[in-house]
Formats: structure tokens, sequence, C-alpha cells
């Protein structure tokens, strides 16, 4: 039974990824737990504000470093625009970026095999479905420089151009979130 399944799931990989894409979405919700405090409660309550006022937080007198990271932030504050303040709006950004890992996953995999692999490790990974629970800076970063990186690896491919201009945004994008980024530099020098 489990070989017919695995058998069928390599022949659709696409099928294995909604499939791991929506078991991340429903172990995400069920699991998430009440708000944390410390940097999370920090970020949400930048985006809340940012949500409220977008002007006054950038006053000059403001010098939290929470306040500069807008990639991490201005989503959330977008997300409590469209669906108001909750957890759930809260962690949806750590959300999408779990995703984004399990697709970059996906679409680094050069066969069925090792993509079938790749999403059951994403789909298992608890470090990485509880990191899509809180609101921290660093699965977002991660998600935007693992994007970078997997666009770099495919400069070579026809419209090269396109992809290390995805490789620009995605790294530029990964540093607004948290600086740690730079280390994406060493990829770009290499």
């Amino acid at each position: 039974m489990l070989r017919a399944v695995v058998d069928a799931l390599m022949r659709r990989p696409w099928l294995a990824l909604v499939l791991a894409l929506v078991a991340e979405i429903v172990i995400a919700v069920v699991g998430q737990p009440d708000f944390v405090l410390g940097d999370p409660l920090w970020y949400a309550a930048v985006a809340s504000d940012l949500a409220r006022d977008f002007g006054g937080v950038f006053s000059p007198a403001e010098t939290h470093p929470f306040v500069m990271r807008v990639g991490l932030t201005v989503p959330v504050a977008l997300f409590y625009k469209l669906f108001g303040v909750s957890t759930l709006a809260t962690n949806l950004y750590p959300l999408i970026a779990a995703l984004g890992v399990t697709v970059v996953v996906y679409a680094a995999a050069p066969t069925p095999r090792a993509k079938l692999i790749g999403l059951a490790l994403a789909v298992f990974c608890t470090p990485l479905l509880s990191s899509a629970t809180v609101l921290y800076a660093d699965l977002p970063c991660a998600a935007l420089m693992a994007a970078a990186v997997l666009c770099l690896a495919r400069r070579d491919r026809p419209r090269g151009a396109w992809w290390i201009a995805g490789a620009a945004v995605a790294t530029m994008a990964a540093f607004l979130v948290k600086e740690t980024a730079l280390w994406t530099g060493i990829v770009w020098l290499y």
C-alpha cells in the first residue's frame, strides 16, 4: 500500500508538493501556541504601530533596531490591515516563509525521488514547523536567502539575467528582514 502511494507520488511530484504544503498549513494552524513574549511581541507591536500610523513609527527619536526590520514588520502590518490583529495574522508571515522553504526544497531537488525525500524532511522537520508558528525574523530571512541561492544556482539556465535579478531581489528582501542575510554574499562571490 505504502509502495503504491510512493509510486503514485513519484509520477506526480507536484501532487506531493501540494500535499506537503497542506500538511504544513494544518500543522501550523492547529499547533498555534499562545503569544510569545519577547522578540515576537516587539515585532508585533511595531507592526501594529505601522498598521495604525506608518509615518509615526519612523521618527528620528526611534532607535530600536526592530523598527528597522521593515522586511518583517511591514508585511505583518499589511496582514493586520487585511485580517485584523490576531495571533494567526501575526504568525501568517512565518507560515508563508515555511511554505517558501518547502517550495525551494522541491524546486532544488533534481529528481522526483529527491523531491519526495526533501518534502518528507520538510513536513517532518520539527524546527521548521515550530518556527512557522512564532514571529521571529530568522525563518522569513532564511526562506528569502534560500530563494536567492536557488536563483543563483540557476543563473546558467536560459534567461539567466532574470535568475540573477531574482537572486538580487531576494537577497535585498532578506537583508530588510534581518541583517544576517549578508551571509549570502559568500554565495554571490562564488
